[in-house]
This record gives structure tokens, sequence and C-alpha cells, in this order.
């Protein structure tokens, strides 16, 4: 019925509404995907330490609200590192001493 194609829809629609965060900040895609990965399986490492022994027993994931969370925060991420200014480093910094 209609709630079986909606939610069929799910993976799509955030799949569209992701593009569109991405486009409208002028925001590189691989850079939100990576910052988005990285959030998703930081969250699934932390769900699987808080189990121990019994990780093992049943798959360890996310839901597809918290991905959407993931994804937002990061594209937002990725808004902001665009803005940022980076200021040069001290060239001797990272010099070997003689």
């Amino acid at each position: 019925g209609l709630h079986a194609t909606a939610a069929g829809d799910v993976p799509r629609l955030l799949a569209a509404l992701a593009q569109d965060l991405v486009a409208g900040w002028g925001v590189e895609p691989p850079r939100t995907a990576v910052l988005s990965a990285a959030a998703i399986y930081g969250a699934i490492g932390r769900k699987v330490a808080k189990r121990g022994r019994r990780a093992w027993d049943s798959r360890v994931g996310t839901g597809k609200l918290e991905k959407l969370g993931f994804m937002t925060r990061a594209s937002v991420q990725a808004a902001r590192r665009n803005t940022m200014r980076i200021a040069p480093r001290d060239a001797a910094l990272w010099t070997r001493p003689r």
C-alpha cells in the first residue's frame, strides 16, 4: 500500500535531501560523505563497546533517522570547513634540530 511505498522511498528521499543540503551550501560531496561515514561508524563502534561481549550476538547498526542526523551534521561541518581560514604554521615547527 501507500505506507509500504512511502517507507521504500525513505532511502531515496534521504539521498535527495543530502544532495540538496550539499548543493545549497556549496560543499564537496566527498567531504560530507567522509564526515557522515565517520559519525555513523563511530556510533556503531560506541554501541559495540557498550554491549561488550554481547555485541556479537546480533547485528549492531544505526537507524535511518540516526543516519539522517549524522548526514545533516556532516553537511553543516563540511560547510563550516569551507569558510575556515587556516593560519600558516611556523616554518621551524617541523624542522629537525641540527
